[in-house]
This record gives structure tokens, C-alpha cells and sequence, in this order.
């Protein structure tokens, strides 16, 4: 069934002859110089083997997966043939040498298809949810791109920061809010389209090349069009929407209406991890119809980390297709996808990449607290198949390990991965005075060895909202999943990081109640912090980790204030919530419109991390997991500080938990002020 390709330029096609819907699935494959016949790609997921479905190829019956075999019954014609490309059947995927070589050439023929074809999968008939779906995408469509061709909001939903920052963007909001509220959408609509952006196709990393790439090497041909079950949509009436729903922070309407039963709610999953998706995917494909194309490899393993694969190598090897060609063509030279490799080997290939060929030590900022698949990975290796939906620190752009604006020359070696991310001047530490390399890792590929500082040991850790449950609130008849419930865990956690901040505070006696509920004051406003500037200040820039939406510093008068808004707020709503009440009025919706800012930003940085005091009366984030006694490093030529465990029984060796953000310490006042204490930390 698979002779061996008779050009190495060639590609196998798909020819599915028709018949009707219940008729047995017939084809046969043909070779084909790309480009020389004009063809469809399948983009879908390919989901868990099955038994009994089939599909007969060349004469011989070949099993399909149950959602492959659908898409061919739905995608087959009645009275002509239909020419397709489908990974799972063009490819030999019994050939790990074929499927090495094809995995170079996806770019290319996702790109030169006249047509890709998205597969979300079966509809269910009896409900039909598709229908609804794409019924509520089209009419919300219409609306939101009628306001893109304005030319005073020309693109809002693609460059979201930019929307947010001009002036007319509060007047705005607040009339696409009511056009929105004017569709009188109904919860059986917005839970329909929760449930499209729950299916598997949104978290498999392949598609994000597909989609991406798809029709790109000629203008002329169409872009991908969705399909599920009988249901088909064009492409920017698909995405119109959700790009507008997350800008407008409307995407909360999926969320409420979306069966909590299946949800795990601490992940958001339907539409954090299926917008954000389709909004990565977007950029992505601007850029290459732009021809700007400015990612990079670490860039696209940091947007694609929570996508799944079916095997953990793709994790990697699925990214080459969307670099430059040159990179590529590098990467694909230091890189090269090779399924003979088992997976440790992949991982560890990726590190010494980054560390020794790019010297650059961006790679563990990827090593989230999320629970690690493959224990056997020394954990400085990043483990691709864990999932985490908490933001990586290097998107907030720190330098806490460089020498920031200093004159003394450390290097002039700057990796790429360093320029893409970071602003201001500052010197590379791929190397330290006297060419000694800020790391190295053992031949066996076990130890990684850096140069850096033992900054100071954690004293208090403030567990995040995730990790309370209604007993240990007290309300043990409340839902966990409830509104009602959430926010007063958030309440809770906020007002346990008020309580260890004022810890810090000498002159700090007293707590006030309201009806029972323990409310800290804020700490006052000539306390000053250890690091320098005052208490108060050091605790509202560490609760949005000292970046606002444009991730650059912010400015201290409006981001107080905001700060301020934000404290109120919590403590009113809190209090109504208490007492089933509502927070309404005029005043109350002034203030909600102010603390929203803040509380947006918080947000960013807070999940799936815990707030923490280290020796020297430190504020910081650190990752979930970590507990009191383990250590804040900062070592040369990181981006920002970490978190390390000491290994029982090796006083020497350390276990890496994650990163840390450390208030004062984040722009490479450690380096400067304590250098002379540079010492190497193993991690294992």
C-alpha cells in the first residue's frame, strides 16, 4: 500500500471516490508532485483508536480512527471524486524515517493545498449544537466586522492591546456591549458554542501549523473553512467573534452557560484555552501573509505549551514548519525531527539547544509547577506533555539575571531569544569573566550547573484560590464551582496576602472586621520596603508583577489609584456577596470600571502561583508548589529568579519548582549588588 515515494518531492494523495452516505468508504492513494494536482488538506484531531471502522485503500481495508471515519463519510461526494491529504493515510505512519522527512514538508503542503478543510468533529443531530453555534458566530460576526471596517476602529479584534489603550476605547466597549446585549442571545446558544470550543481540534498542536500555513503560498486560494457534522462556516466568520468575545472580556457568557459537570473550573478550559488558540493562530497567520514572520522557536514553544499531542515528541517536532526558513533550515540542522529518538532524548536535545548552542537560559522559565508526565526528566528539562495555564514569566519581560545598564563587559553575545523579549540595555551573560559558560550539563545529561546567587530562603507562603475548598472556608454547603463560592476565595487569599504584607509593618497592631469577615487595612503609606520605595507601592507592583497590558513598568499615579479602586471594591462586593446583595449604582459601577484594570492585570500574573515573603522581607510570587524553606535563586543570564527544593540526602543538588518573581530583585539588582557571592547551583 505504501511503495516507497518515486521522487523525493513527491506526496501521497487521497482519492475518494463517491458514493452515498451509507455506502463503505473506497479510495486509493496516488503520488503527486506538489502543486502538479490540486488538492484539499484535512485539518482534525485524530482521536482514540477504534475498532470496526475502516475505510478499503488500494484494495486493502485499513483501520481509521471513529472521528477520521466520520469526516470521510460527511467530506465524500455523491457523484464525483474528492482529492485530500490526510496525514494518517498519505503518510506511512509505520516508517519513522518517511514520517521524519514528511514532518519537514507540512508547511509546504498545508500551504500549496487550494483548500483546508477544519474538522471539529460529529455533530450531535439530536441536539444540534453545531447548528446553534455557528448560527450564534454568524450573527455576532456581522456585528463586530461591521465595526472593524470603521476606519476609526480598524483593527480592534486583531491588536488588542492597542484597542485598549486608545481613547475610545471605554465609548466603544460600551457600545458593542449593547449591540451584543441588542442579539438577545439565548444560554442554549452561548452553551453551544462553549461546547464547540471544548472539542478536541482547539488543543492539538498540529492544527496550529495547518491552520496557520493553510492556502498561504497562493493569494488566490480560499481560507480554511470549518466544518462539523453537516454544519460549515467561512473562516473570519469564525473567528470574528471570539477574537471580539475576549476583547471585550465577554467570554464569560460561554463560561457561565457551559455544563459544569465535564469543566475542570480552575483551567477555564472551553474558552481560555480554545480562544486564546484561535487568537495565537491568528497572529500567526497575519504574519505570514504579511511575510513579517517574526517567531522564533521559543516563542512557539511557549504559545503552544498546554496543546496535546498524541505523541510527546510532536510537542517538538510539529513547531519547525512555522519558523523562517532560515531558522528553520538552523533548526532543522541542530534539530532535526527524528521519531527514532525516544522522547527523553528529544526533551534533552531541545535543552542543550537552548543552553548550549543559543546560551540562553530561557528554557526553564517553561518548567511550570504543573504536575510533570515524565518524572523521569531531571527537572530543569521542561516536560512538553504537562499542561499549565499559568502565564510564563518571561512574557513579562524581566532581566533579573543581566547586568542592566552597566558598563563593565560581560559579553557581547546576545541570542535571539534574549532580543525578542527583553527591552533597555543591558549585557549578555552568555558568558562570565574569564569564559566561564553561565551553564553547563553532565554528559549523562542529568545535572545542569549554573552561575548565580542563593538569594534567600522562603519564610510564608499564601495558598492561591484554587487550593481552597468550602470546608476550609467555613461554608461547606456551598458549591465549589459557584460564582459565590470563587469569589470568596478570591476574597479569602486577598486578604491573606494583606495580612503577610502588613507582617512587615512594624507599627501594624490592628485588624478590622466586617460582619465577621477579617478585612486588613493596607499597610501606610511611609513604610518603607526593604528593596526600596514604600511598602504599599512594593505590594500593589508585586500583585500585578510590575507590568501593565502592554507588559512595560507602570506609572505610579494612575496604577495606585487603580490599586486603591481595586481594594475598595473587593471589600464592598465581598461584603454584599455576604449578604446575597448586589453592588449597583452609579458609584459602584465607577469604581468596578477602575478596579477592573487592576484586577485584569492580576490576573495575568496570580493563577496557578502563590504569594510568598522571603528572609529579608521580601514580597514575590512563587509557583504553586512551592512551601517555606525552599530557596529563591537568580542565576546569570536568566530572564527572572527560580524557585529550588534541595534534593534529600544531596546538600548540593537541587530540585527547579519554577519561577519566581521577586519585588526589587527582577532587573539585575542581585547581579550588581551581591556578585561576589556568584557560586554554582546543581540541578538534577
Amino acid at each position: 500500500m505504501y511503495p516507497a515515494l518515486e521522487v523525493a518531492t513527491n506526496i501521497r494523495l487521497l482519492v475518494v471516490a463517491p458514493g452515498d452516505r451509507d455506502a463503505d468508504l473506497q479510495c486509493h492513494l496516488v503520488q503527486a508532485q506538489m502543486g502538479s494536482v490540486p488538492y484539499e488538506a484535512l485539518s482534525y484531531c485524530w482521536g482514540p483508536a477504534s475498532e470496526g471502522r475502516a475505510v478499503t485503500c488500494n484494495g486493502k481495508t485499513v483501520g481509521i480512527t471513529d472521528n477520521l471515519h466520520a469526516a470521510l463519510l460527511q467530506l465524500r461526494q455523491t457523484d464525483v471524486e474528492r482529492t485530500l491529504w490526510i496525514d494518517a493515510l498519505s503518510i506511512n505512519q509505520q516508517d519513522d524515517r518517511e514520517k521524519s522527512q514528511m514532518v519537514l514538508r507540512m508547511r509546504d503542503i498545508y500551504a500549496s493545498a487550494r483548500g483546508v478543510i477544519i474538522w471539529l468533529g460529529p455533530d450531535d443531530e439530536s441536539s444540534q449544537q453545531a447548528e446553534l453555534a455557528f448560527t450564534l458566530l454568524s450573527r455576532l460576526a456581522t456585528t463586530y466586522i461591521s465595526y472593524n471596517k470603521d476606519e476609526r476602529y480598524r483593527g480592534w479584534l486583531v491588536q488588542e492591546y492597542q484597542t485598549k489603550r486608545a481613547s475610545w476605547w471605554p465609548e466603544f466597549r460600551a457600545e458593542v456591549h449593547a449591540a451584543t446585549e441588542a442579539l438577545k442571545i439565548g444560554s442554549e446558544s452561548w452553551a453551544a458554542l462553549g461546547s464547540l470550543l471544548w472539542r478536541s481540534w482547539f488543543y492539538r498542536i498540529w492544527v496550529v501549523q495547518e491552520a496557520v500555513m493553510a492556502g498561504l503560498n497562493d493569494p488566490q486560494h480560499p481560507a480554511p473553512v470549518f466544518v462539523c457534522g453537516r454544519c460549515a462556516i467561512g473562516w473570519d466568520t469564525f473567528i470574528a467573534p471570539l477574537l471580539g468575545l475576549r476583547i471585550l472580556d465577554l467570554d464569560y457568557q460561554l463560561w457561565s452557560h457551559i455544563p459544569k459537570t465535564h469543566v475542570n473550573p480552575a483551567l477555564a478550559k472551553p474558552f481560555s484555552g480554545g480562544i486564546n488558540m484561535i487568537r495565537n493562530i491568528v497572529k500567526l497567520r497575519l504574519e505570514g501573509i504579511e511575510r513579517t514572520w517574526p517567531r522564533r522557536f521559543y516563542d512557539l514553544l511557549r504559545l503552544t505549551k498546554t496543546m496535546d499531542s498524541t505523541d510527546p515528541r510532536d510537542k517538538v517536532f510539529a513547531l519547525h514548519g512555522m519558523l523562517v526558513p532560515d531558522r528553520a533550515a538552523a533548526l532543522d540542522d541542530s534539530l532535526p525531527p527524528d521519531y527514532a529518538k525516544p522522547m527523553g532524548q528529544v526533551y534533552l536535545d531541545v535543552a542543550k539547544h537552548f543552553i548550549l548552542k543559543q546560551h540562553s537560559l530561557k528554557l526553564l522559565e517553561m518548567v511550570h509547577d504543573s504536575p510533570r508526565h515524565h518524572t523521569d526528566l531531571p527537572s530543569w528539562i521542561p516536560d512538553w506533555t504537562a499542561s499549565s495555564y499559568t502565564s510564563p514569566l518571561a512574557e513579562f519581560r524581566y532581566s533579573a539575571g543581566y547586568r542592566v545598564g552597566s558598563t563593565e563587559a560581560i559579553s557581547e553575545v546576545v541570542s535571539e531569544f534574549e532580543e525578542s523579549f527583553l527591552a533597555g540595555a543591558r549585557q549578555s551573560a552568555a558568558l562570565l569573566p574569564g569564559n566561564r559558560p553561565i551553564a553547563t550539563i553532565s554528559d549523562d545529561g542529568n545535572l545542569l550547573t549554573l552561575q548565580g546567587l542563593m538569594l534567600a530562603p522562603i519564610t510564608c507562603v499564601i495558598p492561591d484560590a484554587s487550593e481552597l475548598r468550602p470546608e476550609m472556608l467555613r461554608v461547606p454547603d456551598i458549591p465549589q464551582q459557584s460564582p459565590w463560592f470563587q469569589r470568596l476565595a478570591s476574597h479569602t487569599v486577598y486578604q491573606n496576602i494583606l495580612a503577610a504584607a502588613n507582617t512587615l509593618d512594624p507599627g501594624c497592631t490592628q485588624a478590622m472586621r466586617e460582619d465577621g469577615q477579617i478585612c486588613w487595612d493596607l499597610p501606610a503609606d511611609d513604610v518603607p520596603y526593604d528593596a526600596g520605595g514604600t511598602l504599599i507601592e512594593a505590594l500593589w507592583r508585586t500583585l500585578i508583577g510590575d507590568r501593565n497590558e502592554g507588559f512595560t513598568r507602570p506609572q505610579k499615579h494612575e496604577w495606585q489609584a487603580s490599586f486603591m479602586a481595586f481594594d475598595q471594591y473587593r471589600r464592598l462586593s465581598c461584603f454584599c456577596q455576604k449578604h446575597q446583595g448586589a453592588l449597583k449604582g452609579p458609584a459602584a459601577e465607577g469604581l468596578d470600571a477602575i478596579a477592573a484594570r487592576f484586577d485584569s492585570a492580576m490576573r495575568r500574573i496570580a493563577p496557578g502561583r502563590r504569594f510568598a515573603i522571603v528572609v529579608g522581607h521580601l514580597l514575590c510570587w512563587v509557583p504553586q508548589r512551592a512551601n517555606a524553606g525552599d530557596f529563591i535563586i537568580v542565576a546569570h543570564g536568566s530572564d527572572i529568579a527560580h524557585v529550588v527544593r534541595r534534593r534529600p540526602g544531596a546538600d548540593n543538588v537541587f530540585e527547579l519548582l519554577g519561577g519566581a518573581y521577586v519585588h526589587g530583585f527582577m532587573h539585575g539588582e542581585a547581579i550588581r549588588i551581591y556578585n561576589e557571592q556568584t557560586q554554582s547551583i546543581l540541578l538534577s
